[in-house]
C-alpha cells in the first residue's frame, strides 16, 4: 500500500506514511489524541484533505482496517480542533503554570498571581494558550485569557521591586506625594498635584493596597490604606478640612474638629 499514497504524500506536505504507520500502531483513542496533539500540521484542513483521500484510496483497495483507522484519526483531529485542548510549550514548569492558570481563573484569585512558579514562564504558558484559543475560534475564551494577562502583568508590576518596574507618570506623582516628609508636606504637594484626586489615582492606589495585602505587606497596606482615605475625602470635603486634624496633630495641637469615624 505505501506507493499508494506517495502522490498525496507530496501534495499534502505531510509525512503521510509515517502518520499511517502511528496510526496503525495506536492501540487506544488516547494513543491517537497524543499522535494529534504531536503534530500541530494534523489538525490544519490541508491535513484533514489528504488523510480523507488516503481514507477513500484505502478503502477502494480493499484495506478496511486502514481506512477505519484513518476515520477515527480524522475525528479525534476534529475533536481536539473544536475543544479547548491546548499544548505546553517547551518551557519550565509549563505544567504547573498551567495548573495555576486554571486555579487563578476557577478561584477568581486575587491579585491573580501564580504562587511557587517562575512568573515569566508563566506568562509564556498563558500567552500561549490565548494564541491557541484564537487559533481554534473560542473568541470568549481568548478574551478570558487576555484579560488575565493584562491583570497579572498590572499586579506583577505593582508587586515588583522599585527598581525593576517602570512607573507610569501618575504612579511617580502618587510615590512622591507618600514619600513625603510630614502631613503638611503632604498637603501642599496634593494642593500642587490635582491629578491624584481622580478616579484613576484612586483605581491605581486600591489595586496596590490590594497587593500590598495579599503580599502580607502591612505597612505598606496601611500607609496606602491611609492615603487612599485623604482622596477620597477630599474629593469630597476639600484638602484643608481632610488635613486640619492631621496637621494639628502633628504639630501637638489638639484637633480643630472631631475626628471623622469614616
Amino acid at each position: 500500500m505505501a506507493g499508494a499514497f506517495v502522490l498525496h504524500k507530496e501534495i499534502a506536505l505531510i509525512d503521510l506514511q509515517s502518520v499511517i504507520e502511528r496510526t496503525k500502531a495506536a492501540g487506544s483513542m488516547e494513543d491517537l489524541q497524543s499522535l494529534v496533539i504531536g503534530d500541530a500540521y494534523l489538525q490544519t484542513p490541508e491535513a484533514d484533505a489528504c488523510l480523507a483521500t488516503a481514507a477513500a484510496d484505502a478503502e477502494a483497495a480493499g484495506d478496511g482496517d486502514l481506512a477505519a483507522r484513518l476515520g477515527a484519526l480524522r475525528q479525534v483531529i476534529s475533536a481536539v480542533r473544536n475543544s479547548p485542548v491546548f499544548y505546553l510549550p517547551d518551557v519550565p514548569g509549563s505544567r504547573e503554570a498551567a495548573g495555576e492558570i486554571r486555579a487563578i481563573m476557577e478561584q477568581r484569585r486575587e491579585p491573580p498571581l501564580p504562587q511557587g512558579i517562575d512568573i515569566e514562564n508563566f506568562f509564556q504558558v498563558l500567552s500561549a494558550f490565548r494564541q491557541q484559543s484564537e487559533e481554534k475560534g473560542l473568541t470568549d475564551l481568548a478574551t478570558a485569557f487576555g484579560d488575565l494577562e493584562q491583570r497579572a502583568r498590572a499586579a506583577a508590576a505593582l508587586t515588583a521591586e522599585p527598581q525593576e518596574q517602570e512607573l507610569t507618570p501618575l504612579a511617580q506623582t502618587a510615590v512622591g506625594w507618600i514619600d513625603t516628609d510630614d502631613w503638611r508636606a503632604s498637603q501642599g504637594f496634593l494642593q500642587d498635584h490635582p491629578e491624584l484626586l481622580s478616579d484613576e489615582a484612586s483605581t491605581m492606589l486600591s489595586s496596590m493596597l490590594q497587593a500590598a495585602a495579599s503580599n502580607n505587606q502591612e505597612q505598606a497596606a496601611e500607609v496606602l490604606s491611609e492615603h487612599l482615605r485623604i482622596i477620597e475625602q477630599a474629593r469630597t470635603k476639600g484638602i484643608a478640612v481632610v488635613y486640619a486634624d492631621l496637621v494639628a496633630s502633628e504639630d501637638g495641637e489638639a484637633p480643630a474638629t472631631p475626628s471623622d469615624p469614616n
